[in-house]
């Protein structure tokens, strides 16, 4: 019995020291071949940006500080390379995906985008570039080319043609046509979004609000332009070869304007077929309701400085935009008018009273999608509206 319990114990002590042996030597082993790896990318990266630009780097090392590989789909081992050259320095990546591998970088980027912004600057020259972004297809990053896409610094319309991006340009006193677009940019693979303003002035002041940093507001242009939508005098957008022209219908309603933008058509559209007007609370029968809903929430006192009717709107799914003009606005306190809403979308954050945003000769006011009651209110005195699912 003795010697098959110190058998027992020789084995399970030759298996504790063994599984972590195991362990080490595996992780040895992947360190390895991550190792092998590095040097063989570093040396593909070398040979593909001396083949491609006839120079030698000064040095490359591993970086992390651009280019992050979230896109890059399941199965690719990406390496991303900050390579020096002339006192300057810029990124390659290197891909291998199952047996092969393909290498990119954004050493012309600047080039190509200095380049690209002056032949749209000489061909729409009532035209601002605010945002671009070009690559090559199948990099899954922006500013990266592959060695068929060199510039050689002619013609930057016919280089366009082998790269994939979008171009969003602001324009004013200009209409759009889509053939003399089509001419300076290759729309079947560049992505155009214009927008035209009424004034040089307005059209400045819009470029001054717009951040291109935001993600949402360069993917999403037309979110950033509804606010503007009395100043804009044309819209044009080509996205996958599909044409959209300008449709923005802004209705009135006593001493307003407004317009609805329904999500579902990602778009400056108005289909006026699928809402109603704004009615006021006599003619929808909605008298106190917007009282009656915050008095419910304790929050009568918000509407006891009334500016306004009581108005009613079924925007069904999208935004509505109210843009009262600053000159009938005269005399009062912007800070203090708000637009006290409440939204019957289903919403848990379904009210609040919204303060004006000065857009051109507007105050602009935002009210999200569902049926909307809202009125005009002097908030003066009583500091900051905080609605409770909000604290």
């Amino acid at each position: 019995m003795k010697k098959k319990n110190r058998l027992r114990n020789i084995i399970c002590l030759v298996v504790l020291i063994a599984i972590p042996l195991c362990l080490l030597i595996a992780r040895l082993y992947e360190n390895h071949k991550k190792e092998d790896l590095m040097v063989f990318a570093s040396d593909a990266v070398e040979k593909y940006i001396s083949n491609k630009y006839n120079f030698e780097v000064d040095s490359i090392e591993l970086s992390n500080d651009k280019y992050r590989t979230s896109k890059l789909e399941e199965g690719e081992s990406v390496i991303v390379f900050k390579v020096t050259y002339n006192d300057s320095y810029f990124y390659a990546i290197f891909v291998q995906e199952q047996d092969t591998y393909k290498c990119y970088d954004d050493y012309q980027w600047e080039e190509i985008y200095s380049a690209a912004e002056q032949s749209f600057s000489q061909s729409f020259p009532q035209g601002i570039v605010i945002d671009m972004k070009f690559h090559c297809p199948g990099s899954n990053f922006f500013y990266l080319m592959d060695d068929k896409h060199y510039f050689d610094g002619n013609n930057i319309t016919s280089f366009l043609q082998g790269c994939d991006g979008y171009v969003k340009m602001t324009f004013y006193d200009v209409s759009f046509s889509r053939d003399e677009i089509s001419d300076i940019i290759p729309v079947e693979n560049i992505d155009i979004e214009f927008a035209s303003f009424d004034t040089k002035e307005h059209m400045d002041e819009f470029i001054g609000c717009f951040d291109n940093s935001n993600i949402v507001s360069t993917i999403y242009l037309y979110e950033s332009l509804e606010k503007y939508a009395p100043h804009l005098i044309d819209y044009i957008k080509i996205e996958n070869g599909n044409y959209q022209g300008y449709n923005i219908t802004l209705q009135n309603c006593d001493e307003f304007e407004y317009a609805y933008f329904p999500v579902e058509l990602m778009a400056l559209e108005t289909q006026q077929d699928d809402i109603q007007p704004v009615r006021t609370y006599e003619e929808s029968k909605l008298r106190g309701r917007l009282l009656e809903i915050y008095t419910n929430y304790g929050e009568e006192k918000w509407l006891n400085k009334p500016l306004s009717d009581e108005y009613y709107f079924d925007g069904i799914y999208g935004d509505v935009y109210i843009y009262y003009p600053l000159d009938k606005l005269d005399g009062y306190d912007l800070n203090s008018v708000g637009l006290a809403w409440f939204s019957a979308g289903g919403m848990s954050n379904n009210r609040n009273i919204t303060k004006a945003e000065i857009c051109g000769d507007y105050a602009v006011y935002r009210m999200p999608f569902g049926e909307d009651y809202f009125m005009f209110v002097d908030i003066g005195g009583y500091g900051e509206y905080v609605p409770d699912y909000s604290k």
